[in-house]
């Protein structure tokens, strides 16, 4: 945001947002995060790509079978993908 007058400027805090976009990360990058962001992400990169997306899910099923609930929601979410999953199945 461009914003020049000090009366202005003084109100406002000055945040570095950092932005992730999984298409443009190389899968290898997106294999260094240790948590469920890592399922998230690759599912989001490839989520419009069905070939790819059942390369992923079948070469990481045993994490993507035990990613957290919250995980899965944001999958849902930003997908929109129809994920069906069992409460007592899912990490917490």
């Amino acid at each position: 945001m461009d914003v020049s007058d000090p009366d202005v400027l003084a109100c406002m805090d000055n945040y570095h947002v950092r932005m992730i976009a999984p298409a443009q990360m190389s899968d290898e990058e997106i294999m260094k995060f240790q948590s469920s962001l890592r399922e998230v992400m690759l599912f989001i990169k490839y989520s419009k790509d069905s070939e790819n997306l059942s390369r992923i899910l079948e070469a990481n099923a045993k994490r993507f079978m035990e990613v957290e609930r919250r995980a899965a929601d944001v999958i849902e979410a930003i997908t929109n993908s129809g994920i069906k999953y069992d409460e007592s199945s899912l990490g917490k």
